[in-house]
């Protein structure tokens, strides 16, 4: 057993100053490493951020999964 430090999803994005749902998209898109035990809450290992933020996120992923509405127009 490691004495490695673990970080709820809640944690890591406190940490890199991200919503909650910036880390279940870096988690669901597989850029971050993350363990689910019991089906409830994921967990993620200090190694894993670690090597996430060595590896940077990849440009664009979030944006293209997720695209800002379009702003109407009003009509004449």
């Amino acid at each position: 057993m490691t004495d490695e430090k673990i970080y709820t999803a809640a944690e890591a994005a406190e940490l890199l100053h991200k919503s909650k749902k910036t880390i279940y998209f870096y988690i669901r898109s597989g850029q971050l490493k993350a363990i689910k035990p019991g089906g409830k809450n994921f967990l993620i290992y200090e190694s894993d951020l670690n090597e996430f933020l060595k590896n940077g996120v990849r440009p664009g992923s979030y944006q293209e999964t997720y695209p800002r509405p379009h702003k109407r127009t009003p009509k004449e």
